[in-house]
């Protein structure tokens, strides 16, 4: 019936066994406690946290990793991060239609130079949704099985645009 905040290790309870004697029972309790910390990160493209949660827009995130003691280490992430600009003939070499969409995207390119990036699609939060190679020059991605929302589609490390499915 006591509660424990901290570890103990001199703690006894005296029960009566089935005999009539008495039992003493030494408590040895070790209370490993969760760890918490914050990190500001700035980052070009992309950031890869410590449990290898990887985002591609700015904002504020909770990852979780394990401690020397076993133990949850939580820790609260501020990213901020600054993505490589691209000249206006670049801008032009990629083209990601309809957007809005209610099932297909399909990216057009202009440049052979651009085929094997990789594409993804992040949702509000960073988190991956869809991830594939641009394998030639016009890929398209069913979306149909997303949620209506707000989705960033990132081509290579250098060009992102946000697109709206219905």
């Amino acid at each position: 019936g006591n509660t424990y905040t901290s570890s103990n290790n001199s703690a006894t309870h005296t029960l009566t066994n089935s005999k009539g004697c008495d039992s003493i029972i030494t408590l040895d309790l070790t209370i490993n406690t969760a760890t918490f910390s914050n990190l500001n990160i700035s980052s070009m493209n992309v950031y890869t946290s410590p449990s290898g949660n990887t985002y591609s827009f700015s904002g504020n995130y909770i990852d979780t990793i394990t401690n020397s003691k076993g133990c949850d280490s939580i820790i609260s992430i501020s990213l901020t991060i600054s993505v490589t600009s691209l000249d206006e003939n670049q801008i032009n070499l990629i083209k990601i239609y309809p957007n809005p969409t209610s099932e297909t995207i399909s990216i057009f390119i202009t440049n052979d130079n651009i085929i094997g990036s990789t594409i993804t699609i992040y949702d509000q939060s960073g988190k991956i949704v869809m991830k594939n190679i641009l394998k030639n020059k016009k890929t398209k991605f069913d979306l149909s099985n997303l949620a209506s929302g707000i989705y960033y589609i990132k081509v290579g490390d250098n060009f992102s645009k946000k697109i709206i499915k219905q």
